[in-house]
């Protein structure tokens, strides 16, 4: 559009609206954008202001969500942590056994960890022989003498009375 051919009172009412729409305040940045736009190395000073204060807001936007899941990490973190803390108190494993029963529970399918650690816990006591499981007989001189003695039927006899202590035992829950 171009000013040529207008008369003075179609520049001024083009220049009052003009003014009016940069002045007023919800159309001014939009006025101001125009002009850059259409004029980039015009100095657009509110502008300017308002695209640097909208570039902050993003970048302080991206720092809290950032943060925020950094946050919601630890916690995650520090609620495992607890969690594990209740477990290795309760006695079925130490700090040092964590990744093995966590290996453990990936492989068997557990998710409570209070469960994976007692499970583990059991599973390693039935792999590994216990000295509580294992008897071991030493006869005495007495008995020696009282089987050489009775023949066969003392060595019956002795056998009897070690597996009616060793019934007892068990029974009594010495001996499992």
């Amino acid at each position: 559009m171009s000013l040529e051919g207008m008369n003075q009172d179609q520049i001024e009412a083009l220049a009052a609206l003009t003014k009016s729409i940069a002045d007023n305040p919800k159309t001014r940045l939009q006025f101001q954008a125009l002009v850059k736009t259409a004029h980039p190395d015009a100095t657009t000073p509110e502008l300017d202001g308002a695209l640097a204060i909208r570039e902050l807001a993003q970048q302080r936007q991206k720092d809290k969500d950032e943060f925020d899941q950094y946050r919601a990490e630890q916690d995650a973190r520090n609620s495992e942590m607890r969690e594990w803390a209740e477990v290795v108190g309760a006695g079925d494993c130490t700090y040092n056994d964590i990744p093995e029963i966590q290996k453990f529970m990936t492989d068997n399918g557990i998710l409570n960890k209070a469960f994976g650690a007692k499970s583990w816990s059991q599973s390693r006591s039935l792999a590994e022989p216990s000295s509580a499981h294992t008897r071991t007989f030493e006869m005495p001189s007495t008995y020696i003498d009282k089987l050489k003695a009775g023949g066969l039927k003392g060595f019956n006899q002795w056998a009897k009375d070690e597996a009616y202590i060793a019934l007892n035992e068990i029974r009594s829950g010495k001996a499992s």
